[in-house]
């Protein structure tokens, strides 16, 4: 499945991402959301029920835009993420920082 990323404004910030989530497409994920974020700051909702892999580089990114979210009070979800997606926040306890949903 190739990449694709829907990023709006709706009760919050959601983000559709749908394909690979790694080095090729990271750098297209931070920009497209902290430039959302910029526009109208708010709670960012990822919805992962799409997202085929999700690599070193893409947490990455997930890092650096809540570091740049926290500061304000907002939150990061992660919503509808598959099982090893799931466990991989947890085994890095990144489960702490990002609110988890089914």
């Amino acid at each position: 499945m190739a990449f694709q990323i829907h990023v709006h404004n709706d009760d919050g910030i959601q983000v559709d991402i749908s394909g690979d989530f790694d080095i090729i497409s990271a750098s297209e994920v931070k920009t497209k959301v902290l430039e959302a974020y910029q526009n109208a700051p708010g709670d960012i909702v990822f919805h992962f029920e799409n997202l085929q892999y999700l690599d070193s580089t893409g947490i990455g990114a997930l890092i650096s835009i809540y570091k740049n979210v926290k500061p304000n009070g907002h939150s990061i979800t992660i919503r509808a993420a598959r099982e090893n997606v799931k466990k991989l926040f947890r085994i890095t306890k990144l489960d702490q920082d990002f609110i988890l949903e089914d």
